[in-house]
């Protein structure tokens, strides 16, 4: 993991983000992050994030974008992208979470239908999963996540791994890169609490392997890096300290 792979994801300061877009990044400039990944827009027009952006010495190689946008608003989901300079459209969530076959299947469909009108106008897709995908088992023993790689194209279809929420479904991070890495090109460096592995703490603080994560997340060649929590106590003190122990880790 090199310094200028790592981003921080906007949902972690979604509290700050939404009173003072501006202010946020001016903070996080000063903490050192380079680059963000987006989780909306807090009410802002696209235009003048990215002059906020461009204010603060900041890029957005990512973004997080609800399935519901990609099915209502497609063109304008990429107008935006375009707009503040995104490689990469994320959907953060499957559509569905639901056992029940066809629904899963259609679902993972759409995704792929997605995939190739996004990959077609130039920009990259990828999937960014949760505990679920692995704790829904279909009566064949297949995971919603093993259903996901199958039926999409890997070529159009990326994913971004949550090392914590993986972690939560059972599975190790670490394996998950040796064996799919190349579909892995984000990571979220998201930590578990040692005393509680349901509770998030800021990257290096907590119960994860990283020796192991970041050997195969390097090996795999993944391309950023993202610190994230679900559930900050203070925000920017969380993000500065994953950002300090990702400098540490850096190489």
């Amino acid at each position: 993991m090199k310094i200028d792979q790592v981003a921080v994801q906007m949902y972690t300061l979604r509290e700050h983000a939404a009173a003072d877009l501006d202010a946020t990044f001016w903070r996080l400039a000063e903490i050192g992050y380079k680059q963000v990944e987006f989780a909306g827009y807090y009410g802002n027009p696209v235009e003048d994030v990215a002059a906020m952006l461009e204010r603060h010495g900041l890029r957005a190689p990512a973004s997080h974008v609800p399935f519901a946008d990609f099915e209502n608003r497609f063109n304008g989901v990429l107008e935006d992208a375009a707009t503040l300079g995104f490689e990469w459209l994320i959907v953060p969530s499957g559509p569905i979470r639901d056992v029940e076959r066809d629904a899963a299947l259609e679902a993972i469909e759409k995704l792929d239908a997605i995939a190739t009108k996004v990959v077609d106008a130039g920009f990259k897709f990828g999937y960014h999963n949760h505990a679920f995908e692995f704790e829904t088992v279909f009566d064949d023993g297949s995971t919603w996540y093993d259903r996901l790689l199958a039926g999409t194209n890997p070529g159009n279809v990326k994913l971004e791994l949550d090392a914590f929420w993986a972690k939560r479904g059972g599975q190790d991070p670490a394996e998950m890169l040796h064996t799919n890495g190349d579909r892995i090109r984000l990571v979220h460096i998201k930590d578990a609490a040692n005393d509680d592995p349901s509770r998030d703490v800021p990257f290096g603080e907590g119960s994860l392997d990283w020796t192991s994560i970041l050997d195969a997340a390097r090996a795999a060649g993944v391309e950023y890096y993202v610190t994230e929590q679900d559930n900050p106590g203070d925000a920017f003190e969380d993000v500065e300290i994953a950002l300090r122990n990702a400098e540490k880790w850096s190489s």
